[in-house]
């Protein structure tokens, strides 16, 4: 494969929705490692009490909550549940497409995304390489890293600018808000946390293959700013929606398993 549109085209032939998972986890990956090494914003003890003063409404304060959080943060790991609203114009379950599994990030830029059901599939990071492994079709996929960010549509969030240069950061509207928590109030594994969500938008400046991005950040005196949704729209306007749960902050990883050993059986593809 030659570029970013070949692996796009690669996950495509496995599922309608696994397209989805590569773009949206880089992105995860982009977006905090962007934060952690270029933010310019003073983080003192005032970001810590506004947890303990007065709902927070302005966008700034949401800001300085995922800043901090970001500024403290060196491992991550997660479960997650993914759900691709394949058709928007139809909200029934038989339109909704639902993958499931982990989450492991050593910063800066190690990543490892797990995906244990309907299928198994494992894409892997390091500031060398990224591997994305199909066991189903005996196949992996090698990149170098620069040249996959650099065509990845999230690719904005990686450079030496700040956030702002390349996204407008805005408050949802109530209604918005309200919607995505109905969406996930029936989950059980996060219900104690959705009443606690606050939510920042961006929606990128410049061409991109998603016309926006929904965080939604923990805010209940634990971990705030951490994120617990992410919530894409891409151009074709399918919704990607992502819970994170069962988190674990600077838990010990070892760098070790950001190594991808390739299966003997893997037929592979590498630039």
């Amino acid at each position: 494969m030659q570029n970013f549109h070949e692996i796009y085209t690669f996950f495509y032939r496995k599922n309608i929705f696994s397209k989805f998972i590569f773009i949206v986890f880089i992105s995860l990956i982009i977006f905090i490692s962007n934060c952690y090494f270029n933010t310019n914003l003073n983080i003192n003890n005032n970001i810590i009490s506004i947890a303990n003063s007065e709902p927070i409404i302005t966008k700034e304060n949401k800001e300085l909550l995922l800043q901090n959080f970001l500024k403290t943060t060196i491992t991550w790991t997660a479960d997650f549940e993914q759900i691709t609203i394949l058709d928007s114009q139809k909200n029934s379950d038989s339109n909704n497409k639902k993958t499931q599994g982990k989450v492991y990030l050593f910063r800066p830029g190690k990543f490892k995304w797990q995906i244990d059901k309907p299928y198994t599939q494992i894409i892997i990071g390091n500031d060398e390489k990224v591997w994305l492994d199909d066991p189903d079709l005996q196949q992996t996929t090698i990149k170098k890293s620069n040249n996959l960010l650099e065509a990845s549509p999230m690719a904005l969030l990686a450079g030496k600018n700040n956030l702002h240069n390349d996204f407008n950061i805005e408050n949802l509207s109530a209604e918005t808000e309200n919607n995505i928590k109905n969406s996930i109030k029936n989950n059980t594994k996060i219900s104690n946390e959705i009443s606690n969500l606050i939510f920042l938008r961006l929606t990128p400046k410049k061409e991109s293959s998603f016309t926006e991005i929904i965080l939604g950040l923990k805010n209940n005196n634990v971990n705030n700013g951490e994120p617990l949704l992410m919530q894409l729209v891409d151009n074709l306007n399918q919704r990607n929606q992502i819970i994170f749960f069962n988190s674990q902050i600077n838990s010990k990883l070892q760098k070790e398993m950001f190594n991808f050993v390739i299966p003997k059986d893997r037929d592979i593809i590498e630039n």
